[in-house]
């Protein structure tokens, strides 16, 4: 599952059965068709499930970057080794002066004056 984070239907349906089976010998009274009609549910409900959240996760393998507590650290599709330190987390601007935007001011200035 390493490019693939989202859970799936066959996943799903496995963790259900076994919790079934579970209750079962735990002793609730479980009947065999309460069982199927559960088991109908979750085969039903998994792949929407699965759909909704696919898009909202990122394969593993196009993370270039993600943080881990308070420090941004490399990912797979970056060039350096995954979980290489790359800085500290925060905004991608601190200190961040832009040279063309410093230029363009400078020579509006001399225009002017």
């Amino acid at each position: 599952m390493k490019s693939e984070p989202v859970i799936t239907t066959a996943t799903a349906t496995a963790i259900v059965t076994a919790l079934i089976a579970l209750l079962v010998a735990l002793g609730l009274p479980i009947s065999d068709e309460l069982q199927v009609a559960i088991l109908g549910v979750v085969a039903a409900l998994a792949p929407l499930a699965v759909i909704l959240s696919r898009g909202k996760v990122v394969p593993s393998a196009n993370v270039v970057e993600s943080v881990k507590g308070t420090t941004v650290i490399a990912g797979e599709a970056s060039e350096l080794a995954t979980g290489t330190p790359v800085r500290e987390a925060g905004d991608l601007y601190d200190d961040y002066t832009d040279p063309e935007a410093e230029t363009s001011h400078e020579q509006t200035h001399r225009a002017d004056g």
